[in-house]
């Protein structure tokens, strides 16, 4: 059954409607333009659980302190620093010049992350190993490059931080780091955008009382951002009590962005006619015009546009902008 409002219902007094009446002669501001929001960038979900990340910084530096004494044959102390979420162009430029920066795989998990010796670090941990006082005197890789010496200790070094990466992961998830390449510059190392988020995890380390140097672990964003939900249950103490709906949202999430995606790099085209393709023979050269950026097409279709190029002995592609049709 319908209801009829007289007049006289419900009616805004004289104030009332001086004041709207005034607010409707205030002018739009046109001038002003509205920020671009993307609800799937970074920024937009960049809700992390630092404390967790801060948890298995506990676990690495015991774990990693226990096997740098049987290496070292000395007593070994490590402190972390509680996490921070910076950009990685940011962090590239408060990074010293020249580091001991080597590129990781941190299986199943996708990307690239870094492990990286400060210069101090790498050497005082040399003078260490053959009984020095561990005291760095001397900078002796400043050309940027290591001595074979160096990268002996710097590989002994990091196969130490790679086990104790392994086993304080393993209550929230099975990994298998390896390594990829190595680097004396971090910005060359080039694991994400400049732009994008990283997590940087640093280790302050004695050795006796005497202070080494800096070891830092840097994992991308888009490498834990699959992880997050497994962090807070385990943080909170309640990885065993997930209901079998979030198990199978994050099973198809697992699923979802472990699949393959095979990419084709496309260079140029050539436009030939049938019978001119018929008179090709062997060492016949075939002039084209090339395009400024190669395209790289999945299924046959154009996704972004970059520059060929290769990093770490093998071809590669430097995404440099979204594909866009010419008219």
């Amino acid at each position: 059954m319908g209801f009829i409002m007289s007049d006289k219902d419900n009616l805004l007094s004289s104030e009332e409607l001086d004041a709207l009446s005034a607010d409707s002669k205030v002018a739009p501001n046109l001038g002003s333009k509205a920020q671009k929001y993307d609800i799937a960038s970074e920024t937009a979900s960049l809700t992390f659980n630092l404390g967790a990340l801060d948890r298995i910084n506990v676990s690495i530096s015991r774990a990693l302190a226990s096997d740098l004494e049987g290496e070292f044959k000395d007593k070994v102390k490590i402190v972390p620093e509680a996490t921070e979420i910076v950009s990685f162009g940011d962090y590239c430029k408060q990074a010293d010049e020249i580091t001991a920066t080597n590129i990781v795989a941190i299986g199943p998990l996708r990307g690239r992350g870094l492990v990286i010796f400060e210069n101090a670090m790498l050497l005082s941990a040399l003078d260490n190993y053959f009984g020095g006082p561990g005291v760095q005197t001397a900078r002796s890789n400043d050309s940027g490059k290591l001595t074979p010496t160096e990268r002996a200790i710097n590989n002994l070094l990091l196969n130490s931080v790679l086990g104790s990466i392994r086993s304080a992961w393993k209550p929230v998830i099975s990994i298998s780091p390896a390594v990829l390449g190595f680097e004396t510059q971090v910005e060359a190392a080039k694991i994400t955008s400049s732009l994008s988020s990283v997590f940087v995890n640093k280790f302050q380390v004695f050795f006796g009382t005497t202070k080494m140097g800096w070891v830092e672990i840097i994992y991308p964003y888009s490498m834990l951002r699959v992880v997050r939900d497994d962090l807070i249950h385990w943080a909170q103490g309640s990885s065993k009590q997930k209901s079998p709906e979030s198990t199978w949202q994050k099973d198809l999430e697992s699923a979802v962005t472990s699949a393959q995606v095979e990419i084709r790099i496309e260079i140029g085209t050539i436009n030939l006619t049938l019978k001119e393709f018929e008179m090709l023979h062997e060492e016949e050269v075939v002039i084209f015009s090339k395009p400024d950026l190669a395209k790289a097409m999945v299924n046959e279709i154009p996704i972004f546009e970059g520059n060929i190029g290769s990093q770490l002995s093998q071809m590669a592609i430097q995404i440099v902008r979204p594909f866009k049709a010419t008219k």
